[in-house]
Parts: C-alpha cells; sequence; structure tokens
C-alpha cells in the first residue's frame, strides 16, 4: 500500500501551505481518496495535518486516523506525509 497525491491546492494563508487529497493505493489500484489533509507550516519546517472538523465546543477533532495502532499509523502516516511534502515542494519549485 502506498499514498499518491490526487489533488494539491497551494494556499500559503498563515500557518497552512497547502490543502492536498490522498489515494490510497494497492499496486496500481486507487482503494479510495481521502480528501481534506493539509500541509502546515511547523516551528521544525512543512508537516502534514489529517482531515479535521470543527466541534461545537469550538475544538478541531481529527476525522481520519492513519492505521489501528500507534506503530502502523506512524508509518502510514510518514510515508503520506513523504509523499504529500514532495508533491508540494515540487509545485512550489516550479514544476508538478
Amino acid at each position: 500500500m502506498h499514498f499518491k497525491v490526487e489533488k494539491l491546492k497551494v494556499y500559503q494563508n498563515g500557518s497552512t501551505l497547502a490543502f492536498v487529497d490522498l489515494a490510497v493505493m494497492n499496486g496500481g489500484q486507487t482503494l479510495c481518496v481521502v480528501k481534506g489533509f493539509k500541509v502546515m507550516q511547523g516551528q521544525d519546517g512543512p508537516w502534514l495535518a489529517e482531515p479535521s472538523q470543527k466541534g461545537s465546543d469550538g475544538k478541531w477533532y481529527p476525522t481520519f486516523y492513519f492505521g489501528q495502532d500507534k506503530e502502523s499509523g506512524k508509518a502510514l502516516k510518514s510515508e503520506a506525509q513523504e509523499a504529500a511534502l514532495a508533491a508540494y515542494r515540487n509545485e512550489t519549485e516550479g514544476g508538478f
């Protein structure tokens, strides 16, 4: 399984750098597309934020989780982040 960027829209407003839709791939087949990821600027550089929704209490909550446990989730998020950040850098450095 791997991730492919389906759509990337550079936004660059505040700490939000871009919006990203990611396809979850198995071989050459798309299993699903998850919309609403964001490339964010952090203190240590850009990172990938999962889709989220504002709750009635005014706080933001994730609507997507990587993996069923912490270890598999870390590995999957790392792979998704690599794909998204590579696409973002390609787009902002001239040529997607």
